[in-house]
């Protein structure tokens, strides 16, 4: 008898003109259901976005039609597809729609509250064993992470494991320890920068600019939307190191001591990116999470100019954030698929979605 697999991947994606741009995530998931299909049926749960947001997509059809790049799966636009799971043949796998179009799906809860969602309920009635294969959803008490583990044998997958052995390493790194940050998730990076036990922090993007306005600098049109808390939040000290120098949003170049002006910084400038190239330089383990500049809109040169640096280290170099690993990753030691899960784990913090896992 053919047993069926239910597999917890993430596809969720940055999304561009209303069409979903491919991720490594997509080539990684595609592994684990190439080995499972081998001898089993495989149902796929993932995610995009949220109810309201801007990114949220009920459909998972382009995700599929991206997934089929690497492996054959067919999508099926329902997440209570009984009939269609149970007559799944070995090799067969399908992709069922937005698990988070179920509002109860992103409600914070125990994995016995999840239990007795219709969800779980229904799809632990159709298949037989349950795979976390997404480390970057670990980190979420939500039904089709945590709620299966109550009602189904439930285990992690390799990619998992693998994530999992990688990333330990960051929690006692060889000396010396560069960190990396940029992005815009500026709740994340004071995570980090009061967590990790780095001898550099290198920061860009808008946490660079934050940290600038934390030296007491104006920064101009930018300065509204600088939350207090967050750069009241933030400590600076002599490990950690602000850009000298921006690109602007009509790409003119200007050092730190003439804003402030009234245009958005969009990137780092080339001295920043020189000096903190040199300041690379001789660490034994670097952790970079997020984009130095506005990425999606093209600014992208400070963050691969600092990529290409940091992956010629002789060095255990780890790529991390969600989103901001479409961006490259080429040469570094790992690239991590999580940006939030990733945050929780090096904060210490236990992640819901393997506490109830039998091979962890």
């Amino acid at each position: 008898m053919v047993k069926t697999i239910l597999l917890r991947i993430d596809l969720n994606s940055s999304i561009k003109n209303r069409c979903v741009v491919e991720n490594p995530r997509f080539k990684a998931h595609a592994q684990t259901i190439k080995e499972f299909k081998k001898k089993h049926a495989v149902v796929l749960l993932s995610h995009q976005g949220r109810k309201g947001g801007s990114d949220y997509l009920e459909s998972l059809e382009q995700h599929c039609k991206l997934l089929n790049k690497h492996v054959k799966v067919k999508y099926v636009h329902s997440l209570f597809p009984d009939k269609i799971i149970l007559g799944l043949k070995k090799g067969e796998v399908i992709l069922l729609k937005n698990v988070r179009s179920l509002d109860y799906e992103s409600k914070e809860q125990s994995a016995t509250q999840h239990s007795r969602t219709l969800l779980v309920k229904n799809l632990s009635s159709v298949c037989d064993t349950f795979v976390l294969d997404a480390f970057s959803v670990a980190h979420r008490s939500h039904a089709s992470v945590v709620g299966f583990t109550k009602t189904l044998p439930s285990y992690a997958s390799k990619l998992l494991k693998k994530e999992l052995k990688s990333l330990s390493k960051l929690k006692n790194p060889k000396k010396p320890f560069t960190v990396v940050l940029g992005g815009a998730k500026l709740e994340e990076a004071l995570i980090l920068l009061k967590n990790l036990k780095a001898d550099k922090f290198l920061l860009g993007g808008l946490v660079g600019e934050v940290g600038l306005a934390k030296a007491g600098l104006k920064l101009g049109k930018k300065d509204c939307l600088l939350k207090k808390e967050f750069v009241n939040g933030l400590k600076l000290s002599k490990k950690v190191f602000l850009p000298i120098d921006l690109v602007l949003e009509n790409k003119k170049v200007i050092g730190i001591n003439e804003l402030p002006v009234n245009k958005n910084p969009v990137d780092i400038g080339p001295a920043t990116i020189k000096m903190f190239s040199d300041l690379l330089k001789g660490s034994k383990t670097v952790l970079m999470k997020g984009p130095l500049g506005v990425f999606e809109k093209g600014f992208s040169k400070g963050t691969l100019s600092i990529m290409k640096s940091v992956s010629e280290l002789n060095a255990l170099t780890v790529l991390g954030g969600g989103h901001s690993t479409t961006v490259g990753g080429k040469g570094f030691s790992y690239v991590c698929t999580a940006g939030g899960a990733l945050i929780v784990y090096l904060s210490g913090k236990r992640l819901p979605g393997l506490v109830n896992l039998k091979n962890l």
